[in-house]
């Protein structure tokens, strides 16, 4: 519920600070819970209509956001370097949701539950103490501990860490006559790269007249965006001719793949979530089902007794990530050899399952071996001079 502006605040046990993936799986999750049935809850957020966003995630099995999900597809095409392949997706399935859905759902479940506070403001100062004090453009707030999902550090001088961008432009297309696959969605089409850069073309079809067909860089840097429309136009007329279409909607996105650890600012009544608690997978961008898991494991250290501080990845997957973003910053032209090494050399469920960091130390070293030696080597070289 929308709590007016004028009148006396009381202390909140839990605030969380954004309304995007993060502060919505977390007040889901919170209220799905009995344990927060007695204690008062706050959201606080600063633009009340967001632009719409997708997120996509791969699952075995019926899930928990069946209830949400927009799509879901069955198969998968990889257009690589020299060759391209269909992969049937089972056990998994490839399912996707939009913030405004999952906006709608989380809306619907807050409803009536006198508990929960839904704000509209603007978070401009955190003070610390026994409580933790919030203060907004319109209001202060007091919360026992604060869940923050903005981005303090400045992501163009993260000292010490290797940093690319997943950057790109989407645009949601109904095509005059059939094109589409609606059960096949493009992974990854390396047949149009930008400039020598690690760059592809990523297609979800909705039907055979309906796609969100995005142009996704993973680049230390941006780029105009004439880049990005320039070679979706190319992309469109040189896979599916000269179809007319029109644009029913556009997306944007700058993800940061990093290793820098974030959540450095946590303190026993602050934990940064999302992207600022480093909740985003450092090699692919991949955030939902990141975000799924380490919900959960707020959840359980709350209940626990323990201060839900940061949230660490498992070591060796931090260690193969921070070896792939140091390729990638360097020699961001090898990101399609890489990618397509490894979808060429392996299944897409050992991929997923390493990609997840659920794999087993064989399936590692199967897929680290798959991948071109030297540029890793000179990475892990590099790695042990700066420590």
């Amino acid at each position: 519920m929308q709590m007016p502006l004028e009148g006396r605040l009381d202390r909140f046990d839990y605030a969380i600070i954004g309304g995007g993936l993060s502060g919505l799986q977390l007040l889901l999750a919170m209220i799905g819970d009995p344990f927060f049935d007695e204690k008062k809850i706050a959201i606080i957020e600063a633009d009340s209509d967001p632009p719409d966003k997708t997120w996509c995630f791969w699952e075995k099995g019926t899930g928990k956001w069946e209830h949400v999900m927009d799509h879901q597809w069955s198969k998968a095409l990889f257009r690589g370097l020299n060759f391209e392949k269909v992969y049937s997706l089972s056990p998994y399935t490839y399912k996707k949701v939009s913030l405004s859905g999952l906006r709608k759902h989380v809306e619907m479940e807050v409803e009536g539950r006198n508990h929960v506070t839904w704000f509209m403001d603007r978070i401009l100062s955190v003070v610390p103490g026994s409580t933790t004090t919030l203060v907004g453009q319109n209001l202060r707030y007091e919360a026992l501990h604060v869940f923050d999902s903005r981005i303090e550090e400045d992501l163009d001088n993260l000292e010490g860490a290797r940093m690319i961008w997943q950057h790109f432009l989407g645009w949601e297309i109904k095509t005059e006559a059939p094109l589409f696959d609606p059960d096949v969605f493009t992974m990854m089409d390396f047949s149009q790269v930008w400039n020598n850069q690690t760059s592809f073309t990523y297609v979800l079809p909705f039907s055979q007249r309906e796609a969100l067909v995005e142009y996704t860089f993973f680049t230390p840097h941006l780029v105009d965006e004439a880049v990005y429309t320039n070679m979706l136009r190319k992309y469109l007329k040189n896979t599916y001719g000269t179809t007319p279409f029109i644009i029913e909607r556009v997306e944007r996105g700058a993800i940061p793949m990093t290793d820098f650890t974030f959540g450095r600012s946590d303190h026993e009544g602050l934990t940064k979530i999302g992207t600022a608690g480093g909740w985003v997978k450092p090699s692919t961008g991949y955030s939902f089902k990141n975000t799924e898991k380490r919900v959960a494991e707020l959840i359980q250290m709350i209940k626990n007794e323990h201060s839900p501080l940061h949230i660490n990845t498992k070591p060796r997957y931090a260690f193969f990530d921070s070896l792939f973003l140091r390729v990638l910053t360097r020699d961001n032209d090898l990101g399609p050899l890489l990618f397509s090494e490894m979808y060429l050399k392996n299944s897409i469920q050992e991929i997923f399952l390493f990609l997840d960091e659920e794999s087993s130390v064989i399936t590692d070293l199967k897929i680290i071996a798959s991948l071109p030696k030297v540029p890793f080597l000179k990475a892990l070289l590099r790695h042990l001079r700066e420590g």
